[in-house]
């Protein structure tokens, strides 16, 4: 009987702990089986039919001339680059063909140079009598234009530069007030007194630094700045532009992005200070336990998509052949990566190892130590090893996206990359940067060179949320409609990264962030890398005819985002009428009074402007 029982509970033991390993490859199977090839891939962006342009009404035109020297050129290409996200029709003109240009409501000229004897002012005057629009977009050195700016008193420059930047009334929503101490903002200025007439809209140390002012029966936009040439305030400059126009219509592509570098990666071994004093764990409990369990709630409760760029190796050397990486930290490529793609997010490669795909004698920050590699050729043999180990672990995913260690990528290591991982076709580094020091500075838009490979730049990164990100992100929304954020595991373990005491004010400071654009921006879709490139390629593909009236906007265009978000701005005394249309939805802005937004999901639409009482 004994010997029986045993038996038993041999057996049943036995059926038990195969029980329990059936349960754990099931649950292991199942969260790796909700990613198939098919849904790894991108489905293509859905775009509507195309509609005849509008017969009726005026199109507005930037007028856009010509920059003399580097910080002109600079801010002539800002402006262009920012009217072209934004899908507002420019054209350049030289100072000697202003006296030609008709004086209208929608034609909006655009004064780049800083010195006021390269403009005809007689002539610009009579141009602004008549209804012509102008906006100066540097502060002019010399006198006579005070009657057409608005300024009452020009008591010449200020002896110093002048920081930072209260907003009086805002322009476009989520813009904070920039501390004179932050550093962001630094600009040489006029010492001015203003008409009483004259609506400050931005002020920098008490001093207004954007304004408008009637002159006749037209309108200037005046930038008392010199800072205009930094891509950072590319919103701010275009929406300054729409202030000239009685309407003004800019696109907005309308994504939202999160990125996660060095992730999966092999974890730290051991312990930290920072984590065993505060929670008494290792790294690596921590990382499971906390971090990725806090990050796991935040997806959920603030909508994000997560796409995680897998690194190989944190040696600098290349010695490691793909059975090494494959063996290094198993455990935790299949645990993190396997529920990143279960909670509906994707992976793409962050490199084999974190050393910049750069050669010696190419441009790299000294300051980060890194080594360069011998050879093109050793690029591609590493890389190849990096491909083989992301088939292994994930053989049902596909990888689009490629974030270069630390955003530094030569054209040598580009090429690299497109010869031994050709379905890499997204690129996505830094929208702004060091270009002499290896960061990889990118625009939206494909590569001059590599067909088909798409560059994706990403705006803000971090887990600090202050005044500087929160400017940044929110200029980008204002050009684009664009939010790209990244962060790092590891950013708790660096001394120059942490944010206060530790994790506890690091989430606090990534969920405030999230708070808050999710409350300013709710109309932004959280998209896989892949995904956002798509529906920017296609945004940017999509053609826009806008035609104004006094009392009415006619919106249609060829192979438009279905739906499709534009942001329209109406002068003061205006207002869009938000009644329900099929089709169109307006809405009013937060924050900026007479800027609404206004999604589509046909291709055409006619938008009706009203007083406000």
């Amino acid at each position: 009987m004994i010997t029986s029982l045993r038996k038993w509970i041999w057996i049943s033991g036995g059926f038990l702990l195969l029980f329990i390993a059936g349960l754990q490859f099931f649950r292991v199977e199942k969260l790796y089986r909700l990613i198939t090839p098919a849904e790894a891939g991108t489905q293509p962006v859905a775009v509507m039919a195309a509609a005849a342009p509008p017969k009726q009404g005026e199109e507005l035109v930037v007028y856009i001339t010509e920059g003399m020297n580097d910080s002109e050129k600079k801010l002539q290409g800002n402006l262009q680059y920012a009217l072209d996200y934004a899908k507002v029709k420019h054209e350049s003109i030289a100072s000697r063909d202003i006296p030609s240009l008709s004086p209208n409501p929608y034609h909006i000229l655009v004064l780049t140079g800083e010195s006021a004897k390269q403009y005809p002012l007689a002539e610009l005057q009579a141009y602004v009598r008549q209804g012509g629009r102008l906006v100066v977009g540097m502060r002019l050195d010399g006198t006579g234009w005070e009657p057409l700016a608005g300024v009452r008193e020009n008591r010449g420059f200020y002896p110093e530069e002048v920081f930072g930047m209260k907003v009086n009334q805002a322009l476009f929503p989520g813009y904070p007030d920039v501390d004179k101490e932050a550093g962001l903002l630094s600009n040489s200025m006029l010492d001015v007194t203003l008409e009483p007439e004259a609506k400050v809209y931005l002020s920098a140390e008490s001093h207004p630094m954007l304004w408008t002012y009637d002159y006749g029966k037209g309108r200037v936009v005046y930038w008392n700045a010199s800072s205009l040439g930094s891509k950072l305030l590319r919103g701010l400059l275009l929406h300054s532009v729409g202030l000239a126009s009685p309407s003004f219509v800019t696109g907005q592509a309308a994504v939202k992005s999160v990125h996660i570098d060095d992730f999966p990666a092999p974890v730290p071994g051991g312990n930290a200070d920072i984590i065993t004093g505060q929670y008494g764990m290792s790294v690596a409990d921590f990382y499971k336990k906390v971090w990725w369990a806090d990050m796991k709630t935040y997806a959920e409760r603030y909508n994000l998509i997560y796409t995680g760029y897998m690194i190989g190796t944190y040696r600098s050397d290349d010695s490691l052949d793909a059975g090494a990486l494959i063996s290094q930290d198993e455990e935790a490529y299949l645990y993190y990566g396997r529920e990143l793609l279960a909670m509906g997010g994707e992976l793409g490669l962050h490199g084999y190892n974190h050393q910049p795909l750069v050669k010696e004698g190419e441009a790299v920050n000294p300051e980060l130590g890194y080594e360069p590699w011998n050879s093109g050729a050793l690029m591609e043999a590493g890389l190849a090893r990096m491909k083989t180990a992301f088939t292994h672990f994930y053989p049902n995913a596909v990888y689009r996206s490629y974030v270069p260690p630390s955003n530094i990528l030569s054209r040598t290591g580009l090429q690299a990359l497109h010869r031994a991982l050709p379905e890499i076709n997204n690129i996505a580094a830094v929208y702004n940067g060091s270009a002499d020091k290896g960061d990889f500075v990118q625009e939206f838009g494909f590569d001059a060179d590599i067909p088909g490979l798409y560059h994706m730049p990403r705006i803000s990164s971090g887990y600090r949320f202050n005044q500087e990100t929160q400017f940044y992100q929110a200029d980008a929304v204002a050009t684009m409609g664009v939010f790209q954020h990244f962060i790092h595991p590891d950013d708790l373990l660096d001394p120059k990264r942490i944010v206060g005491s530790g994790w506890e004010d690091m989430k606090a400071g990534f969920e405030g962030m999230f708070r808050h654009t999710n409350e300013v921006f709710p109309y932004l879709e959280p998209l896989r890398a892949s995904s956002m490139r798509e529906k920017l390629i296609a945004y940017q593909k999509a053609e826009l005819n806008v035609r104004y009236t006094e009392d009415r906007i006619s919106l249609t265009g060829r192979n438009l985002v279905s739906p499709s978000v534009f942001t329209v701005r109406v002068e003061a005394g205006k207002k869009l009428a938000t009644a329900s249309v099929s089709g169109v939805e307006v809405s009013p802005m937060k924050e900026a009074k007479g800027l609404y937004l206004v999604k589509l999901s046909k291709p055409q639409a006619e938008l009706t402007i009203i007083k406000d009482e």
